[in-house]
């Protein structure tokens, strides 16, 4: 295994210890410790968190070291709408400009793995990864479909911040009561995407797109007030972006 590919499952498994409230706001991230509870060694870990830092999910420690950092709910909203925007211009061009059969197929083939994975109501809830996976693969898809660099690289940089990606929520609110109905309708939204894709219809894709964000915003606020989500995520909310802050 590269060196590149270590550093980042260490920092992949170091960001869903933060999503998932498992490490908290201010909590010292110590490299050993870590290592240890990762199985791996301490040089992708210490690359790993050097990299969230520039991200901003954990701050550097005057001296040394790195603690987790916390998050104003607002930035986080916004995040999440940048994201919406981005994937509905993406959604745009790609109808605009005419996707090609085999681009639609592939969003196609991913969301019927999606569907059968909601087919039985009483296992559903045992294939959270594999949802995860086919999430993302199928938000990269459709930010692909737009073959636009640029935007491709600010939506790269966009979901590394922290709860923009399109998966960073799905964990903690996929047993949530009532959870079932909100992932069906996401995915009768990545549907009707693909279809405006595949018809040429690219204000009504735009549209989808940015509408499709909105889900993010309102688990975020659902898991907040369920306890979901650590408050402590959000505790310097105040502190970061509150009248004072604001100046």
């Amino acid at each position: 295994m590269s060196d590149a590919t270590q550093t980042a499952r260490a920092g992949k498994a170091i960001r869903d210890l933060i999503i998932s409230g498992v490490v908290l706001p201010g909590e010292r991230l110590a490299e050993v410790q870590l290592a240890d509870r990762l199985n791996m060694s301490r040089t992708p870990v210490r690359s790993a968190l050097n990299t969230l830092s520039h991200e901003g999910l954990v701050e550097s420690l005057p001296g040394r070291g790195y603690a987790v950092a916390s998050f104003a709910a607002d930035d986080l909203r916004h995040a999440v709408e940048l994201r919406g925007l981005l994937e509905g211009t993406a959604a745009r061009q790609a109808a605009e400009r005419g996707a090609a059969i085999f681009e639609v197929d592939q969003l196609n083939r991913v969301l019927q793995d999606i569907d059968a994975l909601f087919q039985d109501q009483t296992t559903w809830k045992d294939h959270v990864h594999e949802y995860v996976d086919l999430n993302e693969e199928f938000h990269r898809l459709l930010i692909e479909s737009a073959q636009n660099p640029v935007l491709a690289r600010l939506y790269e940089q966009l979901i590394k911040l922290p709860f923009a990606s399109p998966s960073d929520l799905v964990v903690g609110y996929w047993h949530l009561p009532g959870s079932f109905g909100k992932f069906t309708a996401a995915q009768h939204q990545h549907w009707a995407i693909v279809e405006s894709i595949a018809a040429g219809r690219g204000t009504r894709a735009e549209f989808l797109g940015r509408e499709h964000a909105e889900i993010t915003t309102k688990a975020l606020g659902e898991m907040l007030r369920s306890g979901a989500l650590s408050r402590d995520l959000m505790a310097t909310a105040t502190r970061r972006s509150g009248p004072a802050a604001r100046g």
